[in-house]
């Protein structure tokens, strides 16, 4: 099935750094979650569930952090995603 995914950059990032690449679904009970500029933060608006900018619970009811995605660069400058590291290097094989 299809994955929702946040990509974050916060505005106090490194400007060549790459983005942190979360799974965008709600620990607590499956919402998709977004970034809040203002706060700083990522937000559930489901149930009030709150996560910093490095996926971990941050306040209100998930149980556990969000799920967090590899990411590297390509030489093209397309961002490869993948939920294993293994799938990653894979993915860099012969190329």
């Amino acid at each position: 099935g299809r994955i929702p995914v946040l990509l974050l950059k916060t505005p106090d990032a490194e400007p060549d750094s790459l983005p942190r690449v979360f799974d965008a679904t709600c620990t607590h009970f499956d919402c998709t979650v977004a970034y809040d500029s203002e706060e700083n933060r990522i937000v559930c608006h489901c149930h009030q569930g709150y996560y910093d900018v490095d996926g971990k619970e941050d306040g209100g009811p998930p149980p556990r952090p969000l799920t967090r995605f590899f990411s590297r660069k390509r030489n093209n400058g397309k961002l490869v995603i993948a939920l294993e590291p293994e799938n990653l290097e894979k993915a860099f094989e012969n190329s």
